[in-house]
């Protein structure tokens, strides 16, 4: 399909995929005429993007990630492909963790404003800032 035809099926721009492309991250198949030209596999890595980028991935990160689904890891980049998918399954933990506690602290919230418990809600509150955010996440 067309980027035009794409940019609707996927919900982006033409800038965005125009800057994938300039990066490498996301490069058409072009026609005869030069036209960019997106099939299934485009939309399948664009998908992985997206989801790969609400995980925090930066796009580096990201081309990484791209860079394994076309080539096997070989001896020599074994160690910093592992190094990489530990770290971020770390951040990924934390991540996990923190919003753990976010949700929980939004539910004694709510619970305090069913309650009409004011005091309650103004100590959770200010523990709200003393929620543990290592990862820099939100």
């Amino acid at each position: 399909m067309n980027t035009a035809a794409f940019c609707h099926h996927v919900h982006t721009t033409r800038d965005t995929l125009r800057y994938y492309e300039q990066i490498h991250l996301l490069v058409p198949k072009r026609t005869n005429n030069r036209y960019r030209q997106y099939d299934a596999a485009d939309q399948q890595t664009f998908q992985l993007i997206r989801q790969l980028q609400r995980a925090g991935l930066t796009l580096t990160e990201i081309k990484q990630v791209l860079s394994l689904r076309q080539q096997s890891v070989t001896p020599s980049c074994h160690d910093e492909t592992l190094l990489f998918i530990q770290h971020k399954a770390s951040e990924f933990y934390h991540q996990a963790t923190f919003f753990q506690q976010l949700a929980s602290l939004a539910d004694q919230l709510a619970d305090a404003l069913e309650h009409d418990e004011s005091l309650k809600f103004q100590q959770l509150l200010s523990h709200l800032g003393g929620t543990d955010d290592q990862t820099n996440s939100c």
